[in-house]
C-alpha cells in the first residue's frame, strides 16, 4: 500500500461510490413509480378511441333539432371561459359546462 493509506478511505473513492449509490437508488425510485402509477393519457385501444369520437354524434344531433349552438372562448391568460349560446337561454333553466380530461371525454356541454 501507498504511504497515504487503503484505497478505500479516499475521499475520490467514496465521492465516486456516493454518487454511484445515489444514482442507483434515484433510478430505482424513478422505475417503482413509473410501474406504481398510471399517467392517464395513452389508453390500450387509442386508435379504435380516435375513431369512435367521430361517431359519437348524438349531442350534435339534438343540439341541432332544439337549435342551440355555441361559442367558447378561452381567456389569453389561460385561466377563464366565456360561452356564447345561441339562442340565450331561460335564466331560471341551469346550464352545466363540464370540461374532463381528454382520454375519458371530449369537453362536453349539458343542460339540465
Amino acid at each position: 500500500m501507498s504511504a497515504s493509506g487503503h484505497w478505500y478511505r479516499q475521499p475520490v473513492v467514496l465521492l465516486f461510490l456516493g454518487l454511484l449509490l445515489v444514482t442507483v437508488v434515484a433510478c430505482m425510485g424513478l422505475i417503482f413509480m413509473a410501474i406504481k402509477t398510471d399517467d392517464g393519457l395513452v389508453t390500450d385501444d387509442y386508435y379504435k378511441r380516435g375513431n369512435e369520437i367521430g361517431m359519437e354524434m348524438s349531442r350534435d344531433t339534438q343540439a341541432a333539432k332544439l337549435g342551440l349552438s355555441a361559442q367558447i372562448f378561452l381567456a389569453q391568460d389561460g385561466r377563464s371561459i366565456r360561452a356564447l349560446l345561441i339562442p340565450m337561454p331561460d335564466p331560471a333553466q341551469p346550464i352545466t359546462l363540464r370540461l374532463s380530461h381528454p382520454p375519458a371525454q371530449a369537453w362536453t356541454s349539458c343542460l339540465n
